[in-house]
């Protein structure tokens, strides 16, 4: 209801229109409006949204349905799906998917890189291009982007938000010519590049961007074009513990995630290296702002040496930033191009044993704060759901299965189970990925992992109608699991390689000898451990005086194992563990 000239007709006339639709209940009657809006045009409706007839729900976008929102936009600009995640939290916000669909339909490549300057400025362009005529001058004038930087240079130095429509006007009449600076902003008004409202105390009419992320980026390249060599950038940066100013006004989170984008790229310098060392490295809102750039960065711009140092000692001293971090890995683990996708996280996690893995790894991804909102639950959701994992690539297909497969660590049963769900999904009809990610994983030292991975793998086999590197999978498992001095020892990593196998040899989709049969059959070989400890020693090892104050906190969850591992009669009878049994 806010479009255009809306704002002033529905102010007086809506109560009379809904009144109409009061005669018919089983008619339903469903109108939007933006938030700013919301005071002006329901005026007149106060009473019936407090008595209940007019109900007010808040519309979160697709935050809820982000894959269905895509899917349609995708199908309605009539673009493949991508052949990589798109997990960026932008794609919830309707408008950014309108423009990234926009920007999809007139890019003159396949290639499916999403460059956040490109995506704007394409659309700017587009928009330029559509008006051209419209004001009679030439599309080579960008007018458009012109006017926006403008706006958001005047802005940005008068250290608000917004600016009047007079002091707007003036901007247009001072970057134009011969144009009407009054119809051109109501242009750039309907076509949502900016809002206006009425300040209630003056009666002025106030101008703001629609879309934060416009005045982010456009602020963050005024910056950039504000300076002509490093030098100069430095001296107008500067920080303390909490924030980052710019020729001493503060600059603002969006800002800040867009310029840790455009300094690497314009100046080849990243932007905390700008900064005091000392008060970057504990901001706490740098390193949010930082981490949200990430997603925008690639090979070409990023240094993951030169950024190693502020990684370690800038954002993993606050656990909230650690988690941050994990979600990003998640939502770039499957862009080819990105420094910091599944190769990367792999890379990380397999250099560490499986006790020192599980103190950080583990235990952060099966805690209770990782929500279903977050990106691993997301790349979860992409896998399973149709159309979206067989547009992948080949390389990007692979990198998610990596991902899903570390997920397999976590000791959350539901989230494990949904990981192999997915993970089985991926892989259907595309087994030569799975050759790949058991040749990656054969070395980890985590049983979770791998009888997880020979889980997912028997399941894509079962339910493909494609077997084309079955040959390759067989050849694999009797290699590097059967043919060995002792077989695995884990009864379920020994039982999914075997159906394999067996299932291979029943459905004669490869000839195997019966000295192979033989060697993927029970019984295998084993070794026992040669002793076990008496009760007695293990108490003497491990046991904790609870009245002893000296002992850390943390020394009495090993009693929880302990008792876990304690069998019916070990100790007497009770207890009884999970893995006693």
């Amino acid at each position: 209801m806010n479009e255009g000239k809306g704002r002033s007709f529905w102010k007086n006339t809506l109560a009379g229109f809904i009144e109409k639709f009061k005669k018919y209940p089983w008619v339903a009657l469903v109108l939007s409006v933006r938030s700013e809006y919301k005071e002006g045009i329901l005026i007149n409706l106060q009473q019936d949204i407090e008595d209940g007839i007019v109900s007010e729900v808040r519309h979160y976008g697709f935050q809820s349905n982000v894959f269905e929102a895509v899917r349609s936009f995708f199908e309605y600009y009539q673009l493949a799906l991508p052949k990589e995640p798109l997990l960026t939290q932008e794609f919830t916000n309707p408008l950014f998917l309108k423009i990234y669909c926009e920007y999809r339909k007139h890019a003159q490549t396949d290639d499916f890189a999403m460059v956040l300057t490109e995506v704007f400025d394409n659309y700017f362009s587009s928009i330029n291009a559509k008006i051209a005529n419209e004001f009679g001058y030439r599309p080579a004038l960008n007018y458009v982007q012109k006017i926006l930087n403008k706006l958001a240079e005047e802005i940005f130095r008068n250290n608000t938000q917004s600016l009047t429509y007079e002091d707007a006007i003036q901007v247009v009449d001072a970057h134009t010519y011969s144009l009407n600076a009054d119809i051109f902003l109501q242009v750039l008004i309907d076509e949502n590049l900016l809002t206006s409202y009425k300040n209630q105390r003056d009666n002025s009419e106030i101008l703001y961007f629609s879309y934060e992320r416009f005045y982010d980026y456009l602020t963050a390249n005024f910056i950039c074009d504000d300076n002509t060599t490093t030098k100069g950038l430095e001296i107008s940066l500067n920080c303390n513990k909490f924030s980052v100013m710019y020729k001493s006004q503060q600059l603002s989170q969006g800002a800040l995630s867009i310029l840790s984008v455009l300094i690497p790229i314009k100046f080849k310098v990243e932007l905390f290296e700008l900064l005091d060392k000392d008060n970057i490295y504990q901001n706490y809102s740098f390193g949010l702002a930082f981490i949200d750039g990430l997603y925008w960065r690639d090979r070409s711009n990023f240094d993951f040496n030169k950024c190693k140092d502020y990684i370690n000692n800038g954002l993993l001293r606050y656990d909230d930033l650690f988690a941050k971090l994990i979600d990003l890995q998640y939502k770039v683990a499957g862009k080819e191009n990105h420094p910091l996708n599944a190769n990367k996280l792999h890379e990380w996690l397999s250099k560490y044993s499986l006790a020192d893995r599980d103190a950080f790894w583990t235990t952060h991804i099966s805690s209770g704060y990782l929500g279903e909102e977050s990106a691993i639950y997301t790349l979860i959701d992409w896998a399973k759901k149709q159309g979206f994992s067989e547009s992948l690539t080949g390389t990007s297909r692979y990198l998610v299965a990596v991902a899903l497969s570390w997920v397999f660590t976590t000791s959350n049963i539901k989230l494990r189970d949904n990981a192999t769900i997915a993970l089985t999904r991926l892989l259907q009809n595309h087994i030569h990925v799975a050759v790949q990610l058991l040749s990656t994983f054969q070395q980890v030292d985590d049983p979770y992992v791998l009888e997880r991975v020979l889980a997912s793998v028997y399941g894509a086999i079962l339910s493909s109608q494609s077997h084309e590197a079955i040959n390759e999978i067989s050849s694999f498992i009797l290699s590097n699991i059967f043919a060995k001095e002792e077989v695995y020892p884990n009864v379920l990593v020994r039982d999914f390689a075997r159906n394999i196998i067996e299932y291979a040899n029943s459905h004669n989709l490869v000839g195997f000898s019966e000295s192979e049969l033989k060697l993927a059959r029970p019984p295998y070989k084993s070794a026992f451990p040669e002793s076990l400890p008496s009760n007695e020693e293990i108490d003497s090892k491990y046991s904790n005086d609870y009245k002893d104050e000296s002992v850390p906190k943390y020394r009495f969850a090993q009693d929880r194992i302990i008792d876990s591992m304690t069998t019916e009669y070990g100790r007497g009878t009770g207890w009884y563990g999970d893995f006693g049994r």
